[in-house]
């Protein structure tokens, strides 16, 4: 497999391979649960046992809990406010989300009414009114 940093290999066995090789293709983003391999031969490579294989499809309805909004309460006009809320009834679904208002002493979260999808097209609807860094994906530990 390939991250950010490089290549690394990941020991998967035939249990778990019979139950995902259909994911396992070039070009197929997963994520890879286990622990890291004592590898005897002493390789620079670092090298991963698998005990679980998630695809991204998976990821998203399984461990994406909420949206959160973190926005400073000097940008909340009533035009974004309103912007925020369009945008959020145009992908309905099953996800929480929550805006953190902040300001220089402290930070109050509130829970919206809305549920929604979390979709990249969402994210960057929002990214047109609020700062991209202000918009996290609230997940479940794997």
């Amino acid at each position: 497999l390939v991250d950010l940093d490089g290549y690394f290999d990941v020991v998967v066995f035939s249990s778990l391979f019979k139950k995902c090789w259909q994911e396992l293709r070039i070009g197929n983003a997963i994520v890879v649960k286990g622990r890291r391999s004592n590898n005897s031969k002493k390789s620079d490579k670092p090298g991963i046992v698998a005990s679980q294989i998630y695809t991204m499809d998976e990821i998203q309805h399984s461990f994406v809990k909420q949206l959160e909004l973190h926005v400073m309460v000097d940008e909340l006009t009533d035009e974004r406010l309103f912007g925020i809320k369009n945008i959020l009834e145009r992908y309905p679904g099953g996800k929480e989300c929550l805006m953190f208002i902040k300001n220089d002493e402290e930070v109050i979260p509130m829970r919206l009414e809305k549920k929604v999808e979390i979709t990249k097209e969402l994210i960057d609807a929002l990214s047109t009114l609020i700062d991209k860094e202000s918009i996290k994906i609230g997940v479940k530990n794997i």
